[in-house]
């Protein structure tokens, strides 16, 4: 951590990282892309309803590809919904696009302006 030039590499322990943090300008060079994939919590009976509807087509995807049921990847458990996840994306990375993916998953998909429009 010492020596470091990034503030957030100060205010951060380097075992930890705040997807919802607002050093995107740093992270992202003019121009490029951010993408985020991650885990939403169910937090409301949509949320419910949206992911009881996703499972025939993934448990048949899940067949058809052969996964693997458990590949032993440690996970921490969703804390955030899908909502909260998009609200902050959007005040964070205006014009960011945020969707709902198949096993509970989201992604976040922002393109930063060139340094004119930044």
């Amino acid at each position: 951590m010492g020596g470091s030039t990034r503030p957030w590499r100060s205010l951060f322990p380097e075992s930890y990282w705040n997807h919802n943090a607002a050093f995107h300008g740093e992270l992202v060079a003019p121009g490029c892309r951010l993408l985020v994939i991650g885990l939403a919590a169910r937090k409301s009976v949509a949320d419910w309803a949206l992911d009881l509807l996703g499972v025939v087509p993934t448990r048949c995807a899940s067949l058809w590809y052969h996964e693997t049921p458990d590949i032993d990847v440690p996970t921490a458990p969703a804390r955030e919904s899908l909502r909260h996840i998009g609200a902050t994306a959007r005040r964070t990375l205006p014009g960011a696009r945020v969707r709902r993916r198949f096993y509970w998953r989201y992604s976040i998909v922002w393109d930063r302006p060139d340094r004119q429009q930044w």
